[in-house]
């Protein structure tokens, strides 16, 4: 992994270095050698539209490996990606994905739109944890309509969020958070984004949700803790699934955290954004859930 500090080349240069960072990130992590990197102080914003080379999606770094170091990064450029196979994906505003081995992301910044088809987008990651004192401004989509797919303002499934803010709309077809889709451990964050789930494929048998900061608890954690958060945001969750026949599905929306299967705990935390639910369930078979703090389990 290279050192990159300090260095804004201008003009079309930016555009150039942009690609040979990438596709060198690509390769690095493609043959697993990005262990050790230090990236400080780099800002991307020029437009670019990457081709489904790599399955993690390099804006600033391709995958934060172990004992990686990312801080004090701006990102200003309008992503987009389509995948071609079925591989993983993982987007994110400053890097794809990160190990849990590696160093926090600190100190960084999204200021432009990510859209695609992938299993989670943030504005700062992808996937993985611990994001501080981090920021994003641009709207997300996540236009998978596949099951189990995340979208968050700073994280789209990961742990481990401090002092985060989200301020740009977010949406998803099955789990949505304004800081995290699918996260635990959250603390001084907050939202003023529009988030929503648009359920757009009847035929899946799963759950779906909504949170002002998270959609869901990661399913791993033994207990997801949420505390001096708020959301002033809009939160809103359409479902029409009318024909499934299986107590698997079901809805949940609220203002903090949608859903859980594991214990909470949420304090210090307030919501003054509209929650909306807009479900047509069959309901012997099927459940929403909605909240002004915690929709339900």
């Amino acid at each position: 992994m290279p050192c990159v500090k300090n260095h804004f080349p201008a003009g079309n240069d930016l555009e150039t270095v942009l690609f040979q960072y990438s596709a060198f990130l690509c390769v690095t992590s493609f043959f697993r050698l990005a262990l050790f990197g230090f990236i400080n102080a780099f800002i991307l914003s020029h437009s670019v539209h990457f081709l489904p080379f790599s399955a993690t999606i390099p804006e600033i770094c391709g995958n934060n490996g172990a004992y990686c170091s990312i801080k004090n990064c701006i990102a200003n450029i309008p992503i987009t990606f389509t995948p071609t196979d079925g591989s993983k994906v993982y987007i994110g505003g400053i890097t794809g994905e990160s190990s849990s081995y590696a160093e926090p992301i600190i100190e960084c910044h999204n200021k432009n739109t990510l859209t695609g088809r992938c299993d989670a987008i943030g504005g700062t990651i992808g996937q993985g944890p611990n994001v501080e004192s981090s920021s994003n401004s641009g709207n997300i989509a996540n236009l998978s309509d596949d099951t189990q797919t995340y979208a968050g303002g700073i994280c789209g499934k990961g742990s481990n969020h401090t002092k985060c803010s989200n301020t740009g709309d977010i949406k998803s077809a099955y789990i949505s958070g304004g800081i995290v889709g699918s996260g635990s451990e959250i603390y001084y964050c907050y939202n003023t984004g529009s988030i929503s789930v648009t359920v757009t494929n009847n035929s899946q048998t799963t759950f779906c949700s909504c949170g002002g900061i998270s959609g869901t608890a990661l399913p791993t954690t033994g207990t997801c803790i949420i505390q001096n958060c708020y959301n002033s945001g809009n939160v809103e969750l359409q479902h029409s699934k009318q024909t499934v026949s299986s107590a698997s599905s079901h809805a949940c929306v609220s203002g903090i955290l949608a859903t859980s299967s594991t214990k909470v705990e949420i304090s210090n935390c307030y919501n003054t954004g509209n929650v909306v639910s807009s479900t047509m369930f069959n309901t012997e078979y099927n459940t929403g859930y909605s909240g002004g703090i915690f929709g339900g389990r």
